[in-house]
């Protein structure tokens, strides 16, 4: 009976621990099959993918009228077996549609990109040599728009070095992800199954419309493309237009004798925004740079490096006569004399010891003239009177009030201030210098853009935009249109944060200096052009140097009026040419009627 007990209680506590055994296994399956499934799966299909790196898998950059500035190419793949790399007819094939080999995380695989579609070389590399071909969106292009805005990554960790790639590294990034190829066991690529682009902060897949087409699909790129960036993941859209960006770097390149112009600089810049809004349509600067090349620019005994400069932000010159509307604003703003006050200019003036000539007189001088005559005619002996009876410290007082000395985009990667002398480190024997924009002075084209807004704008000083803010209809006062895309940018790249709408400079003072400039186009040193609109302008020649050697930088600023009644700010500046009239005003004219013509 004892015996029977012991061996009851023996099965129940063996079915007892065959029960907790069996719940223990089953509750394993549930979190490997329910729970785990996902993620288990992915590792699983990880063991059966080619990641691929070089390719563009960042958010993309578009203009005001989500026309791309970046990714609105594409590119055209081909991934090989490494046994057949040294045939030299592949070789040819490649070299035939200028393919070049990108990084691939693969031992048995090279992989070859191209933005060159040919359909017989393309059939040949897959018949002959079984290349798995795709396509895909390059980032950037061989000649690629608003490079020194853009700016461009790190090589190796695809990261933001410069421009809003930089500075918006963080938005831009979150878009990132990785394109994979799936093969077999033995890393054989699977060809029935397209590339899949897989996010970054994500786990799961999900297929990627682009990357998944054949390279031989023949779509309209910029149109899909620009319709996926209502989604806003990642994207950034600026205030830019691409097509008077486009226009202004080819007016720059012109200047400074690409394809084989007559060069009338060395190098250049220029920027266009809208006055009434301060929305930057162009932002451009010459010498330009292939992004994705950039290596070839950072070489130890690379010489051309200088193209890396963004001229309008990065780089500071000696104003000349352009200064001469903050030295009349001083003196109208000081009460020390009104726009009637005459001097004489006869040829040579000497100012606390300090002799200057006036370029623009003839032998004998230009007589006396009142302000608005010397504006015109930009007569340094004038100007020099009037600084001395205005007095360096005050010019200097004004020259801030209008935003020389600090950054105007604040946070732009790389900006200068500039150069505003303080006080105490000049004399009356400098006054003469900073009166026609020389000496110690040293200023931005963006500052310079700056001053030339406030004049537009009746003497309020607002914020120069790179990007659109709040939610903004389909249209605005300009004809030109964000959609509903707007709302993508949580902040916008702007200036005066704090005082947009200020008025720094009394409309009784901004009229004045509106009547000289535009006295500059109709008598002045911008006369000899048969305007079709209302402008006004001002040009300058400062005398620099530039390895021990003299150089002039030449300017020219201002603003017109078009038919639909906006109001541009255009701002163009030239190196180491003849003059602001003969080198930066054809540049002025030409986008004034580009401007004209610009339909929304």
């Amino acid at each position: 009976m004892k015996q029977t007990e012991q061996s009851r209680r023996r099965i129940l506590i063996g079915a007892l621990l065959l029960g907790v055994l069996t719940l223990l296994l089953c509750a394993r399956l549930f979190y490997i099959q329910i729970i785990c499934h996902a993620e288990l799966s992915q590792a699983a299909f990880a063991q059966y993918e080619t990641a691929l790196v070089g390719l563009d898998d960042r958010g993309q950059i578009f203009d005001r009228n989500l026309h791309p500035l970046t990714g609105g190419k594409y590119r055209y793949y081909y991934i090989l077996g490494k046994k057949s790399e040294k045939d030299r007819r592949l070789e040819a094939l490649l070299a035939e549609i200028e393919a070049e080999k990108i990084t691939i995380r693969s031992s048995k695989y090279e992989v070859y990109r191209t933005e060159t579609f040919d359909a017989a070389v393309h059939k040949k590399l897959q018949e002959d040599f079984g290349a798995y071909a795709f396509r895909d969106r390059a980032r950037y292009q061989k000649t690629q728009t608003a490079c020194h805005l853009i700016g461009y990554l790190n090589e190796d960790e695809q990261r933001g070095v410069s421009g809003l790639e930089l500075l918006y590294e963080d938005r831009l990034q979150a878009k990132g992800s990785r394109l994979v190829l799936e093969s077999d066991a033995a890393g054989t690529l699977l060809r029935g199954i397209a590339p899949q682009k897989i996010a970054v902060e994500e786990e799961s897949a999900s297929t990627n419309r682009d990357a998944g087409k054949d390279a031989s699909s023949n779509t309209d790129a910029d149109q899909s493309f620009a319709n996926d960036a209502s989604t806003g993941v990642g994207n950034l859209v600026t205030t830019l237009d691409i097509r008077v960006q486009q226009k202004c770097e080819a007016l720059l390149a012109q200047l400074c004798g690409a394809d084989g112009d007559t060069a009338k600089a060395d190098a250049a810049a220029c920027i266009v925004s809208c006055a009434k809004t301060g929305e930057i349509l162009t932002l451009a600067s010459y010498p330009t740079f292939a992004p994705d090349q950039i290596a070839d620019y950072l070489g130890a005994d690379c010489e051309d490096n200088g193209c890396l400069l963004n001229r309008t932000l990065q780089t500071s010159y000696p104003p000349g006569s352009i200064f001469k509307l903050i030295v009349a604003a001083s003196a109208l703003e000081n009460g020390v004399c009104d726009v009637s006050q005459r001097f004489t200019c006869q040829k040579t003036a000497e100012i606390e010891g300090v002799p200057l000539s006036c370029s623009t007189a003839g032998e004998d001088g230009h007589g006396s003239l009142n302000m608005q005559e010397a504006m015109a005619v930009s007569c340094n002996c004038y100007f020099a009177q009037l600084g001395a009876a205005v007095g360096y410290e005050k010019i200097l007082e004004t020259a801030r009030t209008c935003g020389f000395g600090e950054k105007v985009l604040k946070g732009f990667p790389g900006e200068t201030a500039g150069n505003v002398p303080d006080a105490i480190d000049c004399g009356k024997w400098d006054t003469s210098n900073l009166s026609i924009g020389q000496g110690a002075l040293l200023v931005t084209p963006l500052q310079v853009h700056r001053m030339t807004c406030i004049l537009a704008c009746g003497g309020a000083t607002g914020s120069l935009k790179l990007l659109p803010t709040g939610t903004t209809a389909a249209g605005n006062s300009n004809g030109l249109r964000y959609a509903a895309t707007a709302r993508l940018n949580e902040k916008a790249v702007t200036g005066n944060e704090d005082g947009h709408g200020e008025t720094i400079l009394s409309e009784q003072t901004t009229t004045r200096l509106r009547e000289m400039m535009a006295e500059v186009m109709k008598t002045g040193t911008a006369s000899h052009i048969a305007w079709e609109m209302p402008v006004w302008g001002k040009s300058g020649t400062a005398e620099a140097s530039r390895g021990g050697q003299p150089v002039k930088q030449c300017w020219f600023t201002g603003f017109c009026e078009t038919t639909s009644g906006t109001r541009y700010v255009i701002t163009v500046l030239a190196e180491n040419g003849s003059s602001g009239s003969a080198a930066a005003l054809p540049v002025f004219r030409e986008l004034t009627e580009t401007l004209n013509d610009l339909q929304p």
